[in-house]
């Protein structure tokens, strides 16, 4: 119960950053700190999944549903900003950049750490 809590606290919080981050930052920025931006912001969040997880031991049904899905659905800082049908054309690729790089560096790196063993806590 506690990690289902702070695992909606945490979404709710990094739902906000995300979006902070993409008005300021990734939409404004170069092509190459864009790219940077959203390596980062893929693999604070596998992190930040993976510590949830290791620290409150949830359920299998947590781990799925609110732990990796959750990140997955955090990983895109930018969803549900804008509505796609009114970014223009040329704006198009930076944002499918902002939408999938994050999203697949997170997946790449939520398996690395699912694969190294962890100790138990204490």
């Amino acid at each position: 119960m506690v990690y289902f809590i702070w695992s909606a606290i945490g979404m709710y919080i990094w739902r906000k950053l995300g979006w902070l981050v993409t008005k300021n930052f990734l939409y404004g920025t170069t092509s190459i700190g864009a790219k940077i931006l959203c390596i980062a912001w893929g693999i604070v969040i596998a992190f930040y999944i993976d510590y949830m997880m290791y620290y409150f031991e949830p359920n299998v049904f947590l781990k799925v549903f609110m732990g990796y899905l959750l990140g997955a659905y955090i990983a895109v800082p930018n969803y549900g900003l804008v509505a796609e049908s009114t970014i223009p054309f040329d704006a198009m690729p930076r944002h499918m950049l902002i939408k999938w790089l994050p999203q697949i560096v997170y997946v790449i790196v939520v398996t690395c750490l699912w694969l190294v063993p962890h100790p138990k806590p204490i």
